[in-house]
């Protein structure tokens, strides 16, 4: 079996925006935000009440790298997704390979025929909007909630909306995005671990490869 990483720089943007940013990967929308300057610590005094809109937005990671030969000489390439969180559709070279609305299972996808070489390839992985996703599921199929209305639709970590009940029932949110998660990390929204066989710690990733 030949695994080869992911894990590290990538680069990511709010969806629509002109200018990629750097990122971490493993990571989240929040950290890198912060590490841009573009948000305070959301963690400190009353700073997240500035950040509640990251979680109305959707996020684009992406991630370019070459196929090494071992790789290839392989029968069968997987890209393999650990963690996503939560809905997500990941691309390579510009094919859908699919879309997620579970964070709490695994992805793969045969990605062989789709890779390049020489040259570059390209994954992108595009977060939706959690809060958006409850908002229209609830209002078509309302379900019973103590907090967060809504939130029953989505396979996501229910504390990610927040803990403060009073609080939630009346402004329900997501306190991390885009989490690309690696082993240990605290924040929400991860890509954990994005292994070609792809296995980010957030959204770190590896191609693997392997024999079936």
């Amino acid at each position: 079996m030949v695994k080869q990483t992911l894990i590290g720089n990538w680069q990511f943007r709010q969806a629509g925006a002109r200018t990629w940013l750097p990122a971490s990967v493993p990571g989240t929308v929040h950290t890198d935000l912060m590490a841009a300057g573009r948000i305070p610590d959301p963690f400190v005094g009353e700073n997240e009440l500035q950040v509640k809109w990251v979680a109305d937005q959707n996020w684009e990671y992406r991630r370019e790298f070459d196929a090494g030969a071992g790789l290839l000489a392989e029968d069968r390439v997987y890209l393999v997704c650990e963690g996503l969180d939560t809905l997500a559709e990941v691309s390579l070279n510009g094919q859908l390979l699919g879309r997620t609305d579970n964070m709490f299972r695994q992805h793969r996808w045969e990605v062989k025929k789709l890779l390049q070489a020489p040259g570059k390839n390209t994954l992108l992985v595009v977060f939706s909007s959690p809060l958006a996703y409850i908002k229209a599921r609830q209002a078509a199929r309302p379900l019973p909630t103590i907090m967060n209305g809504g939130m029953a639709h989505l396979r996501k970590v229910q504390s990610h909306f927040g803990l403060d009940l009073e609080q939630a029932r009346q402004n329900p949110r997501v306190r991390s995005l885009a989490d690309v998660k690696p082993a240990g990390t605290a924040l929400s929204d991860r890509i954990q671990r994005l292994l070609i066989g792809l296995k980010p710690a957030n959204l770190a990733g590896q191609l693997f490869s392997r024999l079936m």
